[in-house]
């Protein structure tokens, strides 16, 4: 069993991905006027506040993470896992 300092990152290489050009656009559009309204460069948005709530959210990222009980398949491959975004992510 690997130790926690030989784990890659829990993130993998990459934290999301949109799964559409007009995703990404509206996120970066959101996050722009967000930038401006509070004179903050790196503003943090509940992923509602973007794509809406429920059902509308769906669709629009997928969070791409290492599974964090099963680290490896048993090839010794990084276990990538897939998951789409509630209303509960962070943009």
């Amino acid at each position: 069993m690997p130790t926690r300092d030989e784990l890659p990152p829990r993130t993998g290489p990459w934290a999301t991905r949109f799964d559409s050009e007009e995703a990404l656009v509206q996120a970066e559009d959101a996050l722009r006027a967000a930038a401006l309204k509070h004179h903050d460069l790196a503003p943090i948005l509940p992923f509602e506040a973007v794509y809406g709530e429920g059902e509308d959210c769906l669709g629009k990222a997928t969070a791409v993470g290492i599974h964090p009980r099963k680290p490896y398949t048993p090839s010794g491959e990084v276990n990538y896992v897939y998951a789409d975004f509630s209303t509960l992510g962070l943009l």
